[in-house]
């Protein structure tokens, strides 16, 4: 009986949370000077989630996570492409708008939505402070303070914007039409190389020590040492695969494309290829692989010690980029112009 009391609790405190995001008082910053429509942002979910008391797991609370899953969509701009987590927020370039914007991670509140600088931003990473974003059409990268949003400059000629991903020192840019990639130092915003990718670099992924492209259109993926860009080592994966996106699970590294493969990342021998149809983004949980399928507008949910598939999640139209704040994955639907939460 106590249990039930002090879950009824916490349910009534959730509702109230989910109540308060509904307040007509309460505005999202838009420095965005682009006309596409900012302010018809709405910061209420489609849907609320049901709950059933007796079919609540009790870790799912823990996580908050009301109900299975709650599938819940939030706004976003023209284009929604690529998805970072800053620790408190989520964070969707806008590729059609030339904006990001910022919703905070534990109700999806619009926080902002911030101009870059810079023509069509794609790719987006988080560096532990700043936001940066890579800006496709203007061989760019520009910073924002993750706090505020405050805009700190571009940086010039750095081409690509593809993908983008932080090494802890460094913020590595992929070109994928160039072949290339190029490493900004974060203290400085010194700028090394561009380095030989092995192929079109389409998305990127950071393993402790290395940095793995997804060579897309060459069925493979190339490990650079991050301390100088030097090629380790390309594996194959096989033909057709066109590798689009990358993520490391603390062992081995996952491509999705026309399919899934698992690559251990200490030698590059493939474990597994999951038959799930592929996919554009990819996303580590802690214990799955998270990877959306833009053709079937849904989700699939992999076990990631052995490519299990545990689930497959409808979304908005058109997912492309998949990020996990902790507790939730953030996916971004490219075509609807939606953010959802599961």
């Amino acid at each position: 009986m106590t249990n039930l009391k002090l879950l009824g609790l916490i349910l009534a405190c959730c509702a109230l949370s989910l109540l308060a995001q509904a307040d007509p008082e309460r505005k999202p910053e838009d420095r965005s000077n682009a006309s596409s429509g900012a302010g018809e942002v709405k910061r209420v979910p489609e849907h609320m989630p049901t709950v059933d008391p007796l079919t609540v797991n009790p870790l799912q609370v823990g996580m908050l996570k009301w109900g299975t899953y709650s599938g819940l969509s939030f706004p976003a701009q023209n284009f929604p492409t690529n998805v970072a987590f800053d620790g408190a927020n989520i964070w969707v370039t806008n590729g059609g708008a030339n904006t990001v914007t910022k919703l905070r991670a534990c109700d999806g509140l619009v926080l902002g939505n911030f101009p870059v600088g810079g023509n069509g931003p794609r790719g987006i990473a988080f560096d532990g402070v700043n936001i940066w974003v890579g800006n496709r059409g203007s061989d760019s990268v520009t910073r924002l303070r993750a706090s505020d949003g405050a805009f700190l400059g571009v940086v010039s000629n750095v081409r690509g914007g593809d993908s983008l991903v932080c090494d802890g020192a460094n913020v590595w840019v992929a070109d994928v039409d160039r072949r290339q990639v190029t490493k900004v130092r974060t203290s400085d915003l010194t700028i090394q190389g561009p380095f030989s990718a092995g192929g079109p670099a389409a998305g990127l992924a950071f393993d402790g020590e290395n940095i793995w492209v997804a060579n897309r259109s060459s069925d493979s993926v190339t490990k650079l040492r991050a301390s100088d860009g030097a090629t380790v080592q390309r594996v194959f994966l096989d033909r057709f695969a066109q590798p689009y996106a990358v993520a490391f699970d603390g062992a081995n590294i996952w491509a999705v494309g026309s399919s899934v493969f698992k690559v251990r990342a200490s030698d590059g021998a493939i474990l597994a290829n999951p038959d799930i149809g592929g996919g554009e983004g990819v996303a580590f949980d802690g214990v799955n692989i998270w990877v959306a399928q833009s053709s079937r507008n849904t989700v699939a949910k992999l076990r990631a010690s052995d490519g299990q598939v545990l689930g497959t999640y409808p979304v908005g139209t058109n997912p492309v980029g998949v990020a996990f704040d902790g507790a939730n994955i953030w996916v971004a639907n490219q075509s609807s112009n939606t953010l959802s939460k599961l």
